[in-house]
């Protein structure tokens, strides 16, 4: 059965809204690839990882109901435009991916399962019914 299949015969009074993580440093690992995609209102060409596995670098809320935090996920996400790559290179510094002769994407190739720390901070959506969210601001060498 596909994960789409197992996920919409969960009962829906099953399903729980967690709380966004914490505001804080966390360790975190790369899981997977970045997926490529054009995003925003200029459909800008964008590269977003997915990271997951996230250890708490100081104590956290006890009362948050954030689900399990080695399965939690969030997207992190560089934009491929001249003046922004700077950024990716210093996400990639980060996980540690010597930079050598290599091109941006024999690094981003190296990416999956390394593991960086990434500050979380909250943002508030836009709109008539606001909701709080959590957002990876920066990321540091381990």
């Amino acid at each position: 059965m596909s994960i789409m299949a197992d996920v919409l015969e969960k009962l829906s009074r099953d399903i729980v809204k967690y709380d966004p993580l914490p505001v804080g440093k966390y360790q975190a690992t790369v899981k997977g690839l970045p997926e490529l995609k054009t995003i925003g209102a200029k459909q800008t060409e964008a590269a977003v990882f997915t990271m997951t596995g996230f250890v708490p670098l100081q104590s956290i809320d006890p009362g948050a109901n954030c689900g399990d935090l080695a399965t939690r996920e969030m997207s992190l996400t560089f934009f491929l435009t001249d003046p922004a790559l700077w950024r990716l290179k210093k996400f990639l510094d980060d996980l540690g991916i010597e930079e050598g002769n290599l091109t941006l994407k024999a690094r981003i190739d190296r990416a999956p399962n390394r593991q960086c720390i990434v500050t979380i901070r909250h943002g508030m959506t836009k709109g008539d019914n606001p909701t709080v969210f959590a957002e990876i601001t920066q990321t540091a060498k381990l």
